[in-house]
């Protein structure tokens, strides 16, 4: 579970630091927060998504692993850290970064991928409710229903478009 007394980062479009905030005093829609969104690729190109206990995607699919960079850590040790207590692992690799705003949530998201086994992976069940392995082609019955993530649509699009082709 997160630490609702870590402090973490609100930021501006470009990712910069505006202030600090206690995680137990931000505004989740509100304030820009400086996020990272970790992708697990499987030796079949499948992708590990998790239904989340925590978000403001409430009951939509996700990202493999997401959380906020806290004060004094890069945006790398943030994905590692996430990395390392959502999914177990500690190998992940920059993607791409930009400014989001979804149905007025604004995030800076640094996102991050890994290529693994997906016989080692599940998801922490303090942190999610479900988790599943899905092939690309899952994913536009996901979008058909509704029960996925911008964040999850955006991060799907870019690695089929440089890490999966």
């Amino acid at each position: 579970m997160q630490n609702p007394k870590s402090k973490v980062i609100v930021c501006d479009k470009q990712g910069k630091l505006i202030e600090t905030k206690l995680r137990k005093d931000i505004d989740r829609k509100n304030d820009c927060l400086k996020t990272v969104n970790i992708f697990l690729i499987d030796q079949n190109n499948r992708i590990f998504i998790t239904m989340p206990l925590q978000s403001v995607w409430g009951g939509k699919w996700c990202s493999s692993a997401a959380g906020m960079v806290q004060v004094g850590e890069t945006s790398e040790e943030a994905a590692v850290r996430t990395a390392k207590r959502e999914l177990g692992i500690d190998d992940v690799s920059f993607l791409w970064e930009s400014y989001y705003e979804f149905l007025d949530i604004k995030r800076f998201i640094s996102f991050f991928y890994s290529k693994v086994d997906s016989k080692n992976i599940k998801g922490n069940p303090e942190d999610v409710s479900e988790s599943k392995w899905v092939g690309l082609d899952d994913i536009l019955q996901l979008v058909e229903k509704d029960t996925i993530s911008p964040t999850l649509l955006v991060g799907l699009d870019t690695i089929k478009k440089k890490l999966i082709g």
